[in-house]
């Protein structure tokens, strides 16, 4: 029979074009990052406005 941590799920991450195993809490870190950007951005198209450009200038 298959134990547990063979049937666990694998998390892996590119990084310059190479898939790195990684921690559940290292690839959920990662995308909450990406998410969040993502989430900038519909507010962006939503609102009519560059979330960056309203802080770089």
């Amino acid at each position: 029979m298959n134990s547990l941590k063979e049937n666990a799920m694998k998390y892996y991450i590119c990084v310059k074009g190479k898939k790195i195993p990684v921690s559940q809490e290292v690839y959920q870190g990662c995308w909450q990052l990406v998410n969040h950007e993502k989430c900038l951005d519909r507010k962006d198209r939503k609102f009519g406005q560059k979330y960056q450009e309203k802080y770089w200038k």
